[in-house]
């Protein structure tokens, strides 16, 4: 670009050149932008470190009082799926889905056990017991699962909580047999919790047909009880149609409800508290 001049007055300086920016300047600047943007990385790191942390590994102090601090649909979800009675322990492709029917107010021991169960968990410092009814899809079986909970985890000289023997001891007459296959006795031990306006409206003690537990954690026994929506008890099939063979003759067949029963005890309730490693 030209400078122009004009007659009698001062010629226009040029334009100073701009000067290069310095090396040292610029890596300063970069330097800067970087330890930014590791620092953020960093920080972001760090907070989900803690997050993921808190929320997965297992807690063993706050298992024993998860049942009091959980929200109730966290403890029993809005859904279940739980095994059938064709799937393996490995295979998950067959499942039966449950739906909530509603969850009991009342949590103290005798309302939701009876029998054996209630005087075994009574004399282990029973806390409480929690139940929700739910219904299968096809809207044919249902069931209470409950949440027993014990405050005695005193072990015994096998190792043994207190809810080991519980657990055993509904599962082992929950279906009706004893060690001889011969006597119809049955020890429901979870009562029913018939929710109006679904179908479990009609679900009572006198429709229960089977009864399954499990062990979960050192205080915890999760136990279920089935039946039909219906009201249908389980009959006694001759041979070769029932599932305990000849030698049984007497026995009622209970498998269908016992199968949901299992099934259900090995689903996610509580399953977010303490199925976890502990790291």
């Amino acid at each position: 670009m030209s400078v122009t001049s004009y007659p009698g007055g001062p010629s226009p300086s040029p334009s100073p050149a701009l000067k290069p920016r310095s090396k040292g300047r610029t890596f300063f600047g970069i330097a800067i932008i970087v330890c930014a943007v590791l620092g953020l990385l960093l920080t972001l790191a760090f907070g989900w470190s803690i997050f993921f942390d808190r929320a997965t590994t297992y807690n063993r102090a706050y298992e024993p009082v998860a049942w009091r601090n959980e929200p109730a649909d966290k403890i029993f979800p809005d859904e279940l799926s739980a095994y059938d009675g064709t799937s393996s322990a490995t295979d998950r492709k067959q499942q039966m889905s449950w739906v909530r029917a509603g969850i009991a107010q009342d949590t103290s021991c005798a309302s939701g056990l009876d029998g054996k169960a209630l005087q075994t968990a009574s004399a282990h410092d029973c806390k409480a017991v929690l139940r929700a009814t739910y219904v299968d899809a096809l809207n044919s079986q249902v069931a209470t699962v409950a949440l027993v909970v014990l405050g005695d985890t005193a072990q015994d000289e096998y190792g043994s909580t207190p809810n080991g023997p519980l657990a055993d001891a509904i599962s082992e007459s929950g279906d009706g047999r004893d060690g001889t296959l011969h006597a119809p006795k049955v020890a429901y031990s979870v009562r029913a919790y018939g929710v109006k306006g679904t179908p479990a409206a009609n679900w009572t003690d006198s429709r229960r047909n089977a009864s399954a537990a499990k062990v979960s954690g050192d205080n915890y026994v999760i136990a279920v009880t089935a039946g039909a929506t219906d009201g249908r008890l389980a009959a006694r099939l001759p041979a070769p149609w029932n599932s305990y063979g000849v030698q049984a003759p007497n026995v009622k067949d209970r498998s269908t409800y016992t199968e949901a029963a299992k099934g259900l005890t090995e689903s996610e309730i509580m399953g977010s508290i303490y199925d976890k490693d502990d790291e």
